[in-house]
């Protein structure tokens, strides 16, 4: 019987796992989740949340940004969900690039001596001068002109809005704009363009100052001695109006000889208007400058530039024409790669003047050349090349990203420039700005995100991006913080 119980009893506790003591198991790592407010931010900051579950006894959080190794900030004993603020002085530019797409990452340790790593996060961050008060509704961004807010189509009415939002003059409901139009500011009045119908010229209070215009608004010259009169072209670029610009009243109407085809000129040799029209023998196209007398209105001759042959089924890619400021000089690009670009007078044919300028550039296809201060800038559909004055290329063609066009070039601060990009709808989708000729120092896009974009009269950058409206930094101060 005792040797019957003693094997019951052994049988007992191997049933109930005797034997040596079993060890304890190590306790669970916590676990650990990176929570960005919002996947874009251009600001002055952005916040971050961390979400820590599986820890009784919180230790410590630490953000890093997992590409650069760069801590970012460190929580002593934070509750199980901290957020962290990330000021721009804090991000890695210099490995990151502007604007910067951070990995965040994020570190829980546990007072009983577990932690754990949470999956990266992206953070895409355009850091911005300042970050203003108001929420906008749209994305154009007609800036006014010392950037203390914006004019904008808002419930059927133009009106000026403050940076906090606030609406500091209207024409009313009633006046019938639309998303489409769009403000551009000469001195203290506005014109506003609305595609399709028409032009209204207002004051600074947005009361009806001259007009409005019924044509299909096209390009508007307003040249810098205010005394000139502003020069609005139709859509399809066959009718000019000279409206005074004190008045607004009684435009003169110019009718002409070819199709609108690039900037126009203006001054002591009168109107300069590019234009392009079929030759008469059907073999071309001929770019052209008409000039009209600014005081009768009447033309004072035409000039043809340069012939752009057709090919054999009667088409042509037809170069835009562009004026200096004054009339006297004009640019384009031709020949079978469309990466020639001509420099020459006005007025007349520019194979045969003496001082025309011929140079071969790289890359290319390009439809049109300008001027912009001290250099020749080259557009195509998706490429822009800067030159200096004597069509030698200063740096190397710089290209939108993901297949999208080049909408223009246009000058900030004396030497610096911002090319935009978008979609053949004219949407804008990136902003890319050059601290210098060919110099790029910043880049912002998110994909498929239309936004707006402009500058001040000092040249200075905004953004109005989601709904928000920012001051950017300038290009030469974002090429800085990547040094």
């Amino acid at each position: 019987m005792r040797a019957r119980a003693w094997a019951a009893a052994l049988a007992a506790l191997s049933a109930c796992g005797g034997g040596a003591p079993s060890q304890p198991l190590p306790p669970t790592p916590p676990g650990v989740q990176v929570l960005p407010a919002t996947p874009v931010v251009v600001g002055t900051e952005f916040s971050v949340d961390v979400q820590v579950t599986g820890c009784a006894d919180l230790e410590s959080v630490t953000l890093t940004e997992h590409q650069s190794g760069v801590v970012l900030g460190t929580l002593q004993n934070p509750g199980p969900r901290s957020t962290f603020t990330v000021a721009r002085e804090q991000v890695p530019y210099a490995k990151l690039g502007i604007a910067a797409t951070l990995d965040l990452i994020a570190t829980a340790k546990c007072a009983n001596g577990t932690s754990g790593l949470s999956s990266g996060v992206d953070q895409v961050f355009m850091p911005a001068d300042a970050l203003f008060a108001g929420s906008f509704p749209f994305t154009g961004l007609a800036l006014d002109r010392d950037g203390s807010g914006l004019v904008a189509c808002a419930g059927g009415a133009v009106v000026d809005l403050g940076t906090d939002g606030s609406v500091r003059a209207t024409t009313g409901s009633g006046f019938g704009c639309t998303a489409s139009g769009y403000a551009i500011h000469d001195g203290s009045t506005v014109f506003w363009l609305e595609p399709g119908l028409g032009v209204a010229r207002l004051d600074a209070q947005l009361r009806p100052a001259g007009g409005p215009y019924s044509l299909s608004p096209g390009q508007l010259l307003l040249p810098d001695d205010p005394s000139a009169p502003a020069v609005l072209f139709d859509a399809p670029g066959a009718h000019a109006l000279l409206i005074d610009r004190s008045t607004g009243a009684a435009p003169t109407q110019l009718t002409l000889a070819g199709t609108l085809d690039g900037s126009a000129g203006l001054g002591t040799v009168g109107l300069s208007i590019p234009e392009q029209a079929t030759n008469l023998a059907g073999t071309g196209i001929e770019l052209k400058v008409e000039r009209f007398n600014l005081t009768t209105g009447n033309a004072t001759g035409v000039v043809t530039v340069a012939t752009v042959p057709v090919d054999q089924y009667g088409l042509a890619d037809i170069p835009a024409l562009n004026l200096s400021a004054d009339g006297n000089r004009a640019y384009f690009v031709s020949g079978a790669g469309f990466n020639d670009l001509w420099v020459c007078p006005a007025d007349a044919d520019c194979g045969s003047s003496p001082s025309a300028l011929h140079a071969s550039l790289p890359g290319g296809p390009y439809l049109s050349a300008q001027p912009l201060g001290q250099n020749i800038v080259v557009l195509g559909p998706q490429a822009v090349l800067f030159t200096d004055a004597s069509g030698v290329p200063v740096g190397a063609p710089i290209t939108p990203s993901g297949g999208l066009r080049v909408l223009g070039v246009y000058p900030g601060k004396p030497g610096q420039f911002f090319m935009l990009d978008g979609n053949d709808g004219g949407q804008l989708l990136e902003l890319v700005m050059f601290s210098a000729p060919g110099v790029e120092a910043a880049r912002f896009a998110v994909a498929g995100t239309p936004f707006g974009a402009d500058v001040d009269q000092a040249g200075v950058p905004y953004l109005l991006f989601a709904g928000k409206l920012a001051r950017l930094l300038t290009p030469d101060q974002y090429l800085a913080a990547q040094q």
